[in-house]
């Protein structure tokens, strides 16, 4: 070989090794050519976590299974674009979404949930026909031969009382919210029991007490009753240690003790909010309402206040009170108390209260219609991992993703009848179905 042609073989060596060198190093930064496009673009990656191990799929093929010891599936080296993922699994509901994969971004989804297809009930109070349920004190009450007998959601029995001269077809329970107390009645008597000390008091007709507007806080009962002027009502406050009471606030239409230890009072024409501590000081005016109503409930959380009074969705903040929507029907928070959530008859609605920390990295003051539902909503909660809400309707119960992107992932967990009813407790991650004919079910939630 003569020292030119030694001459053109190093050049040209030396040319592939450039070459080559500039893929390797495209290749190590995370670079394909795109032939599509015609065009050297930069991959993106998806990383995916679901509940339990699963096999992965993309556009129709088998990519792997997620990691043993982590959890995860990690993709690498993905071209720009939108790709069909699918996680699956045996014996449970495959989820399925269109994902979009961009440049130098990971496509983050870590929080899939992977529900059971059939859920396995386990009786915790197999006895039929309960007298009461209170979901919020997590407490039942069955009538028992002229006893009344309390137990708690684990099936224990919390209080089996005296003989009580009550009459059982028209006899009501008031739950105080924590569970230690409740109030039973017919047309001619009360009776108060305190369920952690396993006492009873009688409190005579419950004619003087209006039990139908009443609430039970820290042994104290709260109720409106007439008012001197005419069509008018007073806060009443009744101690229950001492049968000792005063009104609180006049001119009250209703009124809702909420989380944090406030008592808010819708008041009646003019038609105003008003915030008062629970024995009645340090009142002031919130702002003016559009109607009166029945305040449902009440949420704070990041400085803002949402009241729903009647079926309109209310928020305060920086003193200033502001209808958001009408016709609503409930509303809740997510655990990280980044999101509320209200619901029509049929439309569930989501609005990030905080900018999100989880792709898609919703902003503050974003809002986005869930989901259109077939059948009426009764109510709905939040899972524990603030990616899915549980949908009580009808027919069934429901859990629904949510996603601003793509169509979200649903899955009716139950179908009920019309003696049944069903729903996810967040403190337990469970769910629980009452049922005349056989009484409390609780079932295992990822």
């Amino acid at each position: 070989m003569t020292r030119k042609q030694r001459r053109i073989l190093f050049a040209w060596a030396f040319v592939f090794f450039i070459l080559l060198s500039a893929v390797v190093l495209s290749l190590a930064f995370g670079f394909r050519y795109d032939f599509e496009h015609n065009r050297l673009v930069k991959t993106g990656s998806i990383v995916l976590k679901p509940s339990t191990e699963a096999q992965i799929f993309i556009d129709g093929k088998l990519e792997g299974e997620t990691s043993f010891l982590k959890g995860t599936f990690f993709k690498k080296r993905l071209l720009p674009g939108i790709y069909l993922v699918s996680i699956k699994k045996e014996k449970f509901s495959p989820w399925e979404k269109e994902v979009e994969v961009k440049e130098g971004l990971v496509s983050n989804l870590s929080r899939v949930v992977l529900f059971n297809e059939g859920q396995v009930e386990r009786g915790v109070i197999t006895r039929p026909d309960p007298l009461s349920l209170s979901r919020e004190a997590k407490k039942m009450a069955y009538w028992e031969k002229d006893t009344l007998a309390f137990y708690d959601f684990a099936g224990n029995l919390v209080y089996n009382t005296k003989p009580i001269p009550l009459n059982m077809a028209s006899l009501k329970i008031i739950w105080e919210g924590d569970g230690k107390a409740a109030l039973a009645y017919d047309k001619s008597k009360a009776v108060y029991f305190d369920l952690a000390k396993k006492t009873f008091r009688d409190l005579g007709s419950p004619a003087a007490y209006f039990l139908e507007t009443a609430v039970l806080k820290d042994g104290r009962l709260y109720f409106l009753r007439p008012s001197s002027k005419a069509r008018s009502k007073d806060l009443f406050l009744l101690s229950l240690e001492n049968l000792k009471g005063r009104v609180v606030s006049q001119n009250i239409a209703s009124f809702f003790i909420a989380g944090n230890g406030n008592l808010l009072a819708a008041s009646g024409s003019p038609y105003r909010l008003l915030k008062m501590d629970l024995d009645g000081k340090n009142e002031q005016i919130l702002g003016n309402l559009n109607a009166t109503g029945k305040i449902n409930n009440a949420l704070v959380f990041n400085g803002v206040a949402f009241i729903l009074i009647g079926s309109d969705l209310y928020s305060f903040k920086e003193d200033k009170l502001d209808l958001i929507s009408k016709e609503i029907k409930s509303m809740a928070v997510s655990l990280d108390e980044s999101m509320l959530s209200w619901h029509t008859n049929r439309e569930l609605w989501v609005e990030w209260v905080k900018n999100s920390e989880y792709p898609p990295f919703n902003k503050a003051g974003e809002k986005i219609l869930v989901f259109k539902s077939p059948k009426n909503i009764e109510s709905s909660v939040w899972y524990k991992n603030n990616n899915y809400i549980f949908l009580e309707t009808e027919s069934g119960l429901t859990a629904v993703e949510v996603d601003s992107e793509g169509i979200p992932n649903k899955y009716n967990l139950l179908s009920l009848s019309l003696q049944e009813e069903a729903w996810y407790d967040l403190s337990q991650n469970k769910i629980f179905k009452v049922s005349n004919s056989s009484g409390l079910a609780a079932m295992d939630v990822p």
